[in-house]
């Protein structure tokens, strides 16, 4: 059966793996996808579910087999920018199917 993979595309944002589920952060810079993440993986943490990070501000984003896979690049792997502190080493997974897509917009849109 013939690889169904498409080339990566690198994209602005956040994912994180929720229990099984992929969840892709998207909005413009500044629009807080790196704090909504970070106050997911704590809420998760809180009531011990399995939570961790796919990667923050860059990532491959692919079709494999008609899904959506995300990646983060290897330099940046394991790092959150955690705002007004710089790049902070996190627990994460290397790739995930992503399963829901969060877009953050400005509030007038």
């Amino acid at each position: 059966m013939p690889d169904t993979a498409a080339k990566p595309l690198n994209i602005h944002g956040t994912a994180l793996l929720i229990g099984e589920r992929g969840v892709l952060i998207t909005g413009p810079s500044g629009a807080g996808k790196t704090t909504l993440a970070l106050a997911l993986l704590d809420h998760c943490r809180t009531r011990g579910m399995f939570s961790r990070l796919l990667g923050d501000d860059q990532l491959f984003a692919a079709a494999h087999g008609g899904r959506l896979v995300c990646r983060a690049p290897a330099s940046i792997a394991g790092l959150c920018e955690v705002h007004g502190i710089g790049p902070r080493p996190l627990a994460f997974e290397p790739a995930a199917v992503i399963d829901l897509v969060v877009r953050l917009v400005e509030p007038a849109d």
